[in-house]
This record gives C-alpha cells, sequence and structure tokens, in this order.
C-alpha cells in the first residue's frame, strides 16, 4: 500500500460457483470524500464565523442564484434574484460603485470582483456594510462566448463601524491638540513636556517667546541639541536636578542678548507603573522684574545715602 494510509470502505458478498462458497470483498478508497467532507465542514464553519454566502450570477438572463450561507441571512431568494432586485437594496450612495465595477468588468474576458458597499436585505432602510469578492470567466457555448460570475459575500459591518470610529476618534484628536495649542500659545509662560530621555513631546515656548535666542525646542527631538547645540545633557541640568530631588528645582539664565529667564522644572511620574515619565518645563522671561528689582535697590541705595547726608547736616 507504498505506506500510505487509507480511508477505506469494504463490502462483502458471497457467491457459488459449482458446490464451492467463495467470498467477494470490495474496498473504495474513500479519502479523498472524506477530506473534500472535512474540509466543507471548516468552510462552513468559517462562513458562520464572517457571516458569508456563495452566489453565481449568469450575465445573460440577469439572475442570481445564492448557494451555501444564504439561508443564515434575511433574505429571500426571490426578493434578489435578479440584477434590478438586487441593485435597489444596495445603499443609493454605493449603487452607481457597484454597477460601474461590473460593467467595466465585463468588457474583458475575465477578472476579479472586490468591492465595499452597505445593503440592507429587508429595504427597512437598515443597511450593513458587506465585502464581494468575485471572479468572472468566460467559457465558450456553442461556439459563442458566455460569460458568468460566482463568488462570496463577507458581513464587515462591525469592522467598517470601528473603522468610522477610529476616524472620529482621530479627528476629535486632532480638534483637541488643536485647541490645547492655540491656550498653549496664548499662555504668559512658556510650557514644554520633555520626557525621560531628553525628548520634547510638546512646547509653545517659541511661540510665547520668538525672540529668544535660546530654548529652541522642537518637538521630537532631543532638548540639549537643540537648545544648546550640545550632543549630551547640561552639567547643571535643572531637569536632572529636578529628577533626582523628586521636586521642582529652578534656574535663572542671562541670554546673549541680555534677556533674562528663569527655569521650572517639574517632575512627572506615571501612575500605573511609578516610573519616571519626564518633567514639566516653564520659562518666564524675568528681564522686566529684575530690571525693577535693580531699580529699586538703586532707589535705596540713594534713599539711603541721602539720609546720611541730611543727618550728618543736622548734626553740625
Amino acid at each position: 500500500m507504498e505506506g500510505r494510509r487509507y480511508d477505506t470502505t469494504t463490502r462483502k458478498s458471497t457467491f457459488y460457483v459449482g458446490n464451492k462458497k467463495l467470498l467477494l470483498c470490495v474496498r473504495w478508497d474513500t479519502s479523498l470524500r472524506n477530506e473534500l467532507q472535512r474540509k466543507s465542514k471548516v468552510l462552513n464553519i468559517s462562513m458562520d464565523a464572517f457571516k458569508a454566502f456563495t452566489w453565481y450570477y449568469d450575465t445573460y438572463s440577469e439572475k442570481f442564484v445564492f448557494g451555501d450561507g444564504f439561508d443564515k441571512t434575511s433574505g429571500e431568494q426571490s426578493d434578489m434574484n435578479n440584477s434590478i432586485k438586487l441593485l435597489r437594496k444596495i445603499h443609493p450612495e454605493d449603487r452607481h460603485l457597484v454597477s460601474t465595477a461590473v460593467k467595466s468588468l465585463l468588457l474583458e474576458d475575465k477578472g476579479e470582483l472586490f468591492l465595499e458597499f452597505r445593503f440592507d436585505f429587508l429595504e427597512q432602510g437598515v443597511y450593513e456594510w458587506w465585502e464581494c469578492r468575485g471572479i468572472m470567466e468566460t467559457k465558450m457555448v456553442n461556439n459563442q462566448p458566455y460569460k458568468y460570475f460566482y463568488g462570496m459575500d463577507f458581513n464587515i459591518d462591525r469592522h467598517k463601524k470601528n473603522q468610522q470610529t477610529l476616524l472620529r476618534n482621530k479627528i476629535d484628536l486632532a480638534e483637541l491638540n488643536r485647541q490645547n495649542q492655540l491656550i498653549l500659545n496664548n499662555a504668559i509662560s512658556g510650557l514644554a513636556y520633555i520626557s525621560s530621555d531628553f525628548t520634547v513631546q510638546w512646547e509653545n515656548v517659541n511661540a510665547c517667546f520668538p525672540d529668544l535666542v535660546f530654548a529652541r525646542y522642537e518637538q521630537g527631538k532631543l532638548c540639549y541639541q537643540t537648545a544648546y547645540g550640545r550632543n549630551t545633557p547640561c552639567e547643571n541640568c535643572v531637569m536632572k536636578r529636578a529628577f533626582s530631588s523628586k521636586q521642582t528645582e529652578s534656574v535663572v539664565l542671562k541670554l546673549e542678548n541680555g534677556k533674562i529667564v528663569e527655569l521650572f522644572a517639574t517632575p512627572v511620574w506615571d501612575k500605573v507603573s511609578g516610573e519616571l515619565d519626564g518633567a514639566v518645563m516653564r520659562v518666564d522671561d524675568i528681564t522686566d522684574r529684575e530690571y525693577m528689582i535693580r531699580e529699586l535697590q538703586r532707589a535705596k541705595q540713594q534713599a539711603e545715602k541721602s539720609d546720611k547726608l541730611k543727618s550728618a547736616f543736622l548734626a553740625i
């Protein structure tokens, strides 16, 4: 038997040849039949899982025949057994797409059909998304070309609705980010969020202080590279000090253009893992405040000097 395993069916019968009783055994190899049955079962399970059904379309009679899986839908063969009835159940916005695709394919001798459209079996205005995959073939009948389609439709309503929900969420998130950026750009202080690896996640420093030669933070880049042109973090980095002390740290810097800024770094911890996530950086332009402080100190010194002169004069 060549080492193969066979699925067989055996039929036994007896007969006589003269006075001899003989036994006739006939065996059929049923391996192929059993394999086809197993594949058919798997196909039926898959079709149930995907809410799918098979179909056949005769292009000349324009008749549809629906096969396996169709009985699990809410459709009736008689309600959609021709192209006119079927097209009526397709969403008005999708009808032109479907009819154009089929007409274009009919100009060829063979081809494949792939469509997504909304379909309402009961014509009650409740549409579901379906995916149609089909094949068109041509064969010669009485020396004339005969074209026909066959294929399968899958219910993809849940998938499409998830896609639409995801798209709406992306649009809402983009709008929320836009609004947040508007708020940040109109804040008095420059703000930035920098992750623990020194990568700028978002910032509004450039929008708030366009005249600062310092702090050219760029989203998605390392803060010390864009702000200072360095390849390593600063030695006295206020953010590193905040990470170490686990509290807000600050530093005052005098810039090349004479501006004075104060930087605050507040560490942020991940609520789930408890690990360090990054720091919120606040940049305040304190040039005017420092100027006023110096002027007040100068005025105080002038007043004290005047008081001393006055006291000396009265003592004469």
